[in-house]
């Protein structure tokens, strides 16, 4: 099971639970029909968890979905790490294969030059100008890499901030006792 199944099987989890826990308190209340818990899917798209009144979170009701909340929180963060693990490893690969050729390229080039220049200053020279080509083309590519790793950066600090904001959300709502919305849930791109 991938860690996308796993986010989307514990918030259809937790979903059901909520519905549960909705129905025991309405049961116990009054003698109302019992609402049945629908699987995710099939629920309509205006329905909301949070427009169907619900009893208080109990204190262990509220540890269990924050400690829930944290672990997913948690995988977000260990999804993106793993991204960027990957994106950067991909791109380094390509910049190797890229240098490899480049250097191939070269060779031959610098081969064929060298058969039909015989004196030295036109050796020198073309040496001259493939050392510069040969840095331009390295600094080329560090600065491909500096600049993916900048971007990973700013998708993390971004990342860090959307889920520092929907904490706080999650965990006010918590205090007030009320279910915390599904969309503070993180998303696992």
């Amino acid at each position: 099971m991938t860690k996308n199944q796993r986010i989307v099987l514990t918030l259809v989890l937790s979903f059901q639970a909520t519905l549960a826990l909705a129905n025991e308190a309405a049961t116990a209340v009054s003698l109302t029909p019992v609402v049945s818990a629908t699987p995710l899917a099939s629920a309509t798209p205006n329905a909301t968890p949070s427009a169907t009144p619900m009893a208080a979170l109990t204190e262990d009701e509220k540890k269990k979905l924050s400690a829930e909340f944290k672990k997913a929180l948690n995988q977000q963060r260990a999804a993106m790490a793993h991204q960027e693990r990957s994106a950067i490893r991909e791109l380094q690969v390509a910049q190797n294969q890229k240098q490899k050729r480049w250097r191939e390229d070269q060779k031959i080039a610098r081969r064929q030059f060298f058969d039909q220049h015989m004196s030295g200053p036109e050796r020198r020279e073309y040496v001259q100008n493939y050392l510069k080509k040969k840095q331009d083309f390295e600094n080329t590519l560090k600065n491909e890499l500096t600049e993916t790793k900048k971007n990973w950066s700013q998708k993390n600090q971004l990342m860090k901030q959307n889920q520092k904001t929907a904490e706080e959300k999650f965990n006010e709502a918590l205090k007030q006792g009320q279910r915390p919305s599904l969309e503070l849930w993180p998303v696992v791109n």
